[in-house]
């Protein structure tokens, strides 16, 4: 999306530069996944990413991966959000060539 880029460079500038600590990465199992793009057997895999380039902000980390395809599924809770929201990503198309 040129424009939208194009915008967000206009926000932040040409360069974002970031620095994260990943810790505590492990497959805690396996299970059938279901998104748009259909459903996929997957390994579940968890973990926490903690930002250090502007402060310290911790997320807790869940990444469903499907061989041959990879990213599935994946969700993101910041440590210390009171109301413990979640963002969940799911795979919305498959293309294989």
């Amino acid at each position: 999306c040129p424009k939208i880029n194009e915008q967000a460079k206009s926000l932040i500038g040409d360069k974002i530069t970031a620095k994260a600590e990943y810790k505590d990465f492990a497959v805690v199992g396996e299970e059938d996944v279901t998104t748009p793009a259909g459903t996929f057997k997957c390994i579940r895999l968890t973990g926490k990413v903690t930002e250090t380039s502007a402060g310290s902000v911790s997320y807790n980390y869940t990444w469903w991966l499907a061989r041959g395809i990879g990213f599935v599924k994946y969700e993101i809770r910041k440590e210390g959000d009171r109301k413990n929201s979640v963002t969940t990503i799911l795979l919305n198309k498959v293309d294989i060539k």
